[in-house]
């Protein structure tokens, strides 16, 4: 009998999770966590071999190390990391988070330049480098060691330093950078038995940065996230307990990944946005509550400001694609729009008009050209930005998401080209869940619910269950929310009662009349309210 078979979980449990959720191996991969779990990094892994001699030659000789991020989440996270471990190991150097406005994406050529003069002998770089050949060349010619740490599509001319990314090897799984780093850090330590321990929120910071890069939760990256939400609210450290008091999650005992995608994420990505990333850098880093506080504060502030220019650029945003219906692909443009909440805007919009969408402003310090995030959920935006690279200056990122700039002067060729190569790019298989099985009240058992609980978080490549509510009928609705966009619908099955809530769907209000026969499509998420750890049926629509 093997390990996974001695776990069990409801038969609706059972019923509803696919057998793709491979909810199996989950279970056995946490089981074996507290122990230390797999070595996810082989010891031939592509690039490792010598970046693992990069990282041992700087130890050995105290090179001077400068560890190169991003202003994301996941890119803060793992220089953090990376620095803290290298620093533990009196490895002299400084770490460095590139400014969304004045540096962009990417290893910034005038950092390279700087680093050389002030006599760094090593550089890395974290879930960025892996398309910066012209950076790690000139580096590399001056005397740098390099290395990359990145999980970004690659070139097809890789850069001149050894490389660890998924996509260069298809035994990693698809992690985020964090992940990579925190995962290279036990196979360090793992190589080098009497080394320092681990810090103890490791496993905590790549798990939320798992969840804020919204990588695909495979069973290797579910265990990061999953171990992350229930160790946070017991956090030691200083900036995470801070932020938890502040986006008002002090005192849970478990946190749901919605919170932690919703409460906590977007306030950590608002120093980025807003003003620099370093602050989130240096909050994660706090080594005193009151340091910790007094950055948790000043993040709250920018996300206000966030979320105010958010809206304002998504307004306008929304009126300058109705101007473009017949376009496959859209792209939006205003001189004046805030560079750090493109990317919001470019999901919202993508959301809302179900196209690929690429929002751009100005590029700040560059007055020839234009910078702007696109996102997209149904098409491939990297082979898209393939088909248009010729109208395009520079680009990077995921299959659904990435990053550009833009020559000023080819603007309007670009949106051409761009809604030209949408319509011709592939588009990315969705399974269609539809209404999914039939599921009784009844049948929503305490057992469920701690199954729930215990597989969650769901998210990308790994959906929560799905089920229409059979033999239930309207007991009560209504609106809910400020704009009275959500619905707050209570059925029964005459025995049974459930709460159902309905997140932008005030739609369907007309159609759940009180007392009507109804089929609610619904998914069960785990659900907190009163840090009771029950579930939410989340409405996704109405069975005919």
């Amino acid at each position: 009998m093997s390990a996974a078979s001695s776990h069990s979980i409801a038969p609706l449990t059972r019923r509803l999770l696919p057998p793709e959720a491979q909810w199996e191996k989950r279970l056995e991969l946490l089981e074996n966590a507290p122990t230390g779990g797999a070595l996810l990094v082989p010891a031939d892994c592509a690039g490792w071999p010598e970046t693992n001699r990069i990282i041992q030659t700087a130890i050995a000789d105290k090179r001077p190390t400068l560890v190169y991020g991003d202003y994301d989440v996941d890119g803060v996270v793992a220089t953090l990391l990376l620095y803290r471990f290298l620093r533990a190991h009196e490895v002299p150097g400084n770490s460095f988070i590139p400014s969304r406005m004045q540096h962009g994406y990417g290893l910034d050529m005038g950092i390279v330049k700087q680093a050389i003069e002030q006599g760094y002998q090593t550089l890395i770089t974290v879930d960025c480098g892996s398309s910066n050949h012209a950076e790690i060349s000139y580096a590399v010619e001056h005397g740098l060691q390099v290395a990359v740490v990145d999980h970004h599509t690659c070139d097809d001319e890789l850069p001149p330093a050894p490389i660890v990314n998924p996509h260069l090897d298809q035994r990693l799984p698809p992690m985020c950078a964090a992940g990579l780093v925190y995962h290279l850090l036990k196979r360090l330590r793992h190589e080098t038995p009497a080394d320092k321990p681990a810090e103890p929120d490791e496993t905590e910071l790549a798990g939320l940065a798992t969840i804020a890069d919204v990588v695909p939760l495979v069973p290797e990256n579910w265990v990061m996230a999953h171990q992350a939400l229930a160790a946070l609210p017991e956090t030691l450290n200083f900036g995470l307990a801070a932020l938890l008091k502040t986006s008002g999650l002090h005192g849970l005992t478990r946190l749901t990944g919605r919170q932690a995608a919703f409460n906590i994420v977007p306030v950590l990505n608002a120093a980025g946005r807003m003003k620099t990333a370093k602050i989130a850098f240096d909050l994660l880093a706090a080594e005193s509550r009151e340091r910790g506080g007094q950055l948790a504060a000043l993040l709250g502030q920018l996300n206000d400001e966030r979320k105010k220019t958010t809206d304002l650029v998504t307004r306008a945003a929304i009126i300058q694609a109705e101007g473009q219906e017949r376009a496959a692909g859209l792209a939006l443009y205003d001189a004046d729009w805030h560079p750090g909440v493109l990317g919001i805007v470019a999901a919202r919009a993508a959301e809302l008009t179900q196209k690929p969408v690429a929002v751009c402003a100005d590029a700040p310090g560059e007055r020839e050209l234009i910078t702007g995030s696109i996102r997209a959920s149904k098409v491939d935006v990297m082979q898209a930005l393939q088909l248009c690279q010729q109208q395009v200056h520079s680009f990077g990122g995921h299959a659904l998401a990435a990053g550009i700039k833009v020559e000023k002067e080819r603007w309007a060729e670009f949106r051409q080209a761009w809604a030209q190569a949408v319509a011709d790019a592939e588009r990315i298989p969705a399974e269609a869940l539809g209404p999914g099985e039939q599921v009784e009240l009844g049948e929503i058992t305490e057992a469920f619910e701690a199954d729930l609980w215990r597989l969650a978080p769901f998210g990308q490549d790994y959906d929560p269950p799905r089920a229409t509510l059979a033999d239930v009928r309207v007991q009560r609705v209504s609106y809910m929310g400020r704009d009275k966009t959500h619905l707050n619908l209570q059925v029964t099955d005459g025995i049974r009662q459930a709460r159902i809530v309905g997140f932008n769907l005030s739609h369907l209000y007309r159609r759940l009349e009180v007392g009507s026969a109804v089929k609610p499509i619904v998914e069960f998420d785990p659900d907190n309210y009163n840090n009771r750890q029950t579930i939410m049926l989340r409405l996704i629509g109405l069975a005919d």
